[in-house]
């Protein structure tokens, strides 16, 4: 079982909150397991669970990313990542709200 981790910084855009990408996440049959850091409680990770990462990577691209009401918001606020082939050692960045991260990661 891999693990794809949503991370939000919610002070980034106040137009949305935590809690209408959890309920979205339902919608879509994805149930994610909330974690709050008690040292950073302005961060909210989301954790989903698969077996099939690339088509959950797939679905938060399209069904997430790309919708019309959440989408923007969680471009502006998340950090999205999901273990590679030797876990959490090797994880894949999908997404970054500073698009300079996601550069530098492209170029890695």
């Amino acid at each position: 079982m891999k693990c794809l981790s949503i991370q939000l910084h919610p002070d980034r855009d106040t137009a949305y909150r935590p809690d209408d990408l959890i309920q979205h996440l339902k919608t879509i049959g994805r149930y994610p397991e909330i974690d709050i850091d008690q040292d950073k409680p302005q961060y909210v990770n989301l954790n989903l669970f698969t077996e099939d990462l690339n088509a959950l990577s797939q679905q938060i691209n399209t069904k997430v990313l790309e919708d019309e009401h959440l989408g923007a918001w969680v471009k502006n606020v998340s950090v999205i990542v999901c273990e590679g082939d030797q876990g959490w050692d090797n994880y894949i960045l999908l997404w970054h709200y500073d698009k300079d991260e996601l550069a530098d990661n492209a170029s890695k």
